[in-house]
This record gives structure tokens, sequence and C-alpha cells, in this order.
């Protein structure tokens, strides 16, 4: 869903470098993924009884810890290339999806050892978009990007 949205303010952001616009797309972005994935919450039970019968409570706990993923991942890739590639910090964009995933391969490699339910298993996504968005939200406020003056 945010591909085309990241994919039109990119070059917007590189000509124009309009930090305020960014901010209320980043907030406007927010608050519809937000409410889209507490009205998902609303009827996913239904939906997923109907749809998967008695495995319904174990899909249901995978889907609640991807809409964990999908929350942060939306914020995360909004803060990396319409925004921090743009202002010319690719790099940084770049290095916080290595370290990620490199986290998140040790995440997945854990639970493989030391656990053997599917719900654990998705975990390790969580912890990629989390440390993503976290070292990203990080460099941002360390060198004040996007700060005039």
């Amino acid at each position: 869903m945010l591909t085309p949205i990241t994919q039109s303010l990119y070059p917007y952001m590189t000509r124009v470098k309009d930090i305020r616009f960014f901010c209320a797309l980043l907030a406007f972005v927010c608050v519809v993924v937000t409410f889209g994935i507490a009205i998902s919450f609303i009827f996913v039970d239904q939906s997923f009884l109907l749809l998967f019968g008695s495995l319904a409570p174990y899909i249901s706990e995978l889907y609640a810890v991807f809409m964990m993923a999908l929350w942060l991942g939306a914020i995360g890739s909004l803060l990396g290339f319409p925004f921090l590639g743009a202002l010319g910090y690719v790099r940084e964009a770049n290095v916080s999806i290595i370290f990620g995933a490199a986290i998140g391969l040790s995440a997945l490699l854990y639970v493989f050892i030391y656990y053997d339910q599917v719900v654990y298993f998705v975990i390790p996504f969580v912890v990629f978009e989390a440390f993503t968005l976290s070292s990203r939200v990080y460099f941002i406020w360390k060198n004040r990007v996007g700060v005039t003056g």
C-alpha cells in the first residue's frame, strides 16, 4: 500500500525537500495505518473462523504479530528513502536495513534453535522492522536531520 506513496514522494522530496509536508504526510499515514489495523482486528476473528476453522486462533496470533510488523514497517519505510535518502543520507538508510536484517537473522536463528512454535518464527520479522525503524529515528534525532537553523 505504501509503494505508490514512497515512489512518488522520493522524487518530490529530492527536489523540494519540504520537511513540513513530509511530517504532515507521515502523521497522516501513521493515523491511517493505525486505524486500518485496528479495524482489521475487529473483523479478523470472524474472518479467520470462516476461512480456517479450528486453526483460526493460531493464525490469529500470527496475524497480530504481522500487523505489529506492518505498523513498524510503514513508518520505517517512509523514514528511509522518501526522507533520509532524499535528504542525502542514502548510506544511513541502507545501513539500517543491513543491520536490521542481521539482527533479524540472529533472532530467527535463536528462535529456530530454542523454540518450536510457529508464532515465534514471525517475531524476528518484528525485530527486524523495530531495529530498522529505531536506527533511522536515532540517526534523525542524533544528527538533527531536517531541522533548520
